[in-house]
């Protein structure tokens, strides 16, 4: 079975966006750029998933009943993965900016309570602090660290196992690298 729709995009033209249903197999493709190279883009998960989508033919019944079809198949499990990816990446690129406006000092005993609380620490190139975060991205304080975040002992520093992750941070200047910490039970550490 073939869907077809049209949907308004960010082009003049509205974009096709086609499904083909054989057996257990979806098929699905889009005209756009990122469709084109064979990618699930916006457009297709804006199609299989609840996401509001502007069809040009008004054909929204038959977009129900394929949304219907697609719900508990395996094709919906790749859509759900790939949006819970795109909700991580706008969270860690919201992390990559965070900076404090003023330091504050915080004793290590209060930055192992952040981040046994889920939440996590910060550090930026060659900068002798730590930034810590709670669960929901507000500042809680910083440790100062003998040397930069880069050479220090921070399992020694903390008194606690971490978990570290250096990440390259493209939101500032290509060669920004931020360092990022948090306990190993941490919900964060999916996103780094």
């Amino acid at each position: 079975m073939n869907y077809n729709f049209y949907i308004k995009g960010s082009q003049q033209d509205p974009y096709l966006v086609e499904f083909v249903l054989n057996g257990g197999i979806v098929l699905s493709s889009c005209d756009c750029a990122a469709g084109r190279h064979s990618m699930i883009c916006k457009h297709i998960i804006g199609v299989a998933s609840d996401r509001e989508v502007v069809l040009v033919e008004n054909n929204y019944d038959e977009l129900e009943r394929l949304r219907g079809i697609l719900a508990d198949s395996d094709f919906q499990s790749l859509i759900n993965k790939k949006t819970n990816k795109s909700d991580n990446d706008n969270k860690l690129k919201l992390i990559y900016t965070l900076k404090p406006k003023r330091r504050k000092t915080m004793d290590t005993a209060n930055a192992i309570t952040v981040l046994n609380s889920n939440g996590f620490a910060k550090g930026n190139g060659n900068v002798n602090f730590l930034d810590f975060y709670d669960q929901n991205l507000n500042y809680v304080g910083s440790v100062k660290t003998p040397k930069s975040v880069f050479n220090s002992d921070l399992p020694s520093l903390l008194g606690i196992t971490v978990q570290t992750v250096r990440k390259k941070d493209k939101q500032i200047h290509d060669n920004s690298i931020g360092l990022y910490c948090f306990v190993p039970s941490s919900d964060l550490r999916e996103l780094f």
